[in-house]
């Protein structure tokens, strides 16, 4: 259930203008693949002359949304195979990377003496090398963090200010150009919104008819009969809720007409339970449900049960 809540309360935002992220259209894609399931499980029971089978017709094709969702979002983030210009951003994002890499180890080689650390530091998304908090004015650059103790400075050498600025250019682009793609799957999302929705209507309506299946085979129950005459006859009727080994089978019978039945008997005798076995039963059957009685059992439809 939480499931689909979330499924509907992200269609409701996309019908409003609102950016799916990633992990979002990834829920899209496992949903649509879901109903796929779900259909070919149907269509393996239409030769069973089973008429829940033919709910599978009902499911609409969304496996065009689906392939562009799993072309583009791959672990949750949008693929560097989404677009071309996605890629060739990457690529030379790693190209910049390494060059910034390589120029402060060139620097960590010969500064090695004012280092507390000899690797590279990441501060706030800038590479960093940690130097001591004395020698900080033998390392030229900006100084972008200290340690907790304060016997460490962690400096962005000027020799790479330049390369990190570009690094920093590039990834505003990349993130640019995600957004673009996210745009676009959000944009197919919502073309396909009306169709999610049938889909989903679908999956609900079959998830209360497996509910219904499963509590019949637990309890047991059987189809009843519904009167239009007003007779009710419940023949080993168990009251859902309790151990049905433990459980007295009661038999109840009022024919057409009959407007109230006295029931009588000591305390602990058993009068409640079979008034609430009787009104249980009741509306079971009344909610289409299978009812845990015997063959032969009619029920009545009644205005209030209280």
């Amino acid at each position: 259930m939480q499931y689909m809540e979330s499924i509907a309360s992200m269609l409701e935002r996309v019908s409003i203008g609102t950016l799916l992220m990633p992990e979002e259209l990834m829920l899209v894609a496992s949903f649509i693949k879901g109903c796929n399931n779900m259909r070919r499980y149907l269509s393996r029971a239409e030769f069973l002359d089973c008429n829940l089978a033919t709910y599978g017709r009902g499911f609409c094709d969304l496996d065009v949304l689906k392939e562009l969702i799993e072309l583009s979002i791959r672990n949750n983030q949008v693929d560097s195979e989404a677009s071309t210009a996605l890629k060739g951003i990457r690529r030379d994002i790693e190209v910049k990377r390494e060059q910034v890499k390589q120029r402060l180890e060139k620097i960590m080689r010969g500064k090695k003496d004012y280092l507390a650390d000899f690797y590279i530091i990441e501060r706030g998304g800038r590479y960093a090398l940690a130097v001591k908090r004395e020698y900080k004015s033998q390392v030229e650059g900006a100084v972008l963090d200290t340690s907790r103790t304060g016997s460490t400075v962690f400096i962005e050498p000027s020799a790479v200010g330049k390369l990190q600025e570009e690094l920093r250019l590039l990834e505003i682009e990349e993130d640019n150009e995600v957004r673009k793609v996210l745009y676009s799957l959000t944009n197919e999302v919502e073309n396909y919104i009306s169709d999610m929705r049938l889909n989903m209507e679908m999956m609900e309506v079959l998830d209360v008819a497996f509910a219904k299946a499963k509590l019949s085979q637990q309890l047991q129950a059987r189809a009843v009969k519904v009167s239009v005459t007003g007779k009710l006859e419940i023949k080993e009727g168990r009251h859902p809720l309790l151990n049905k080994e433990k459980c007295v089978p009661l038999d109840f019978y009022m024919k057409a007409g009959i407007r109230g039945i006295i029931v009588t008997g000591p305390n602990t005798g058993g009068k409640t339970v079979a008034l609430k076995t009787v009104g249980l039963l009741s509306m079971m059957a009344q909610c289409g449900l299978h009812v845990p009685v015997a063959e032969g059992s009619t029920f009545k439809m009644f205005n209030q049960i209280l």
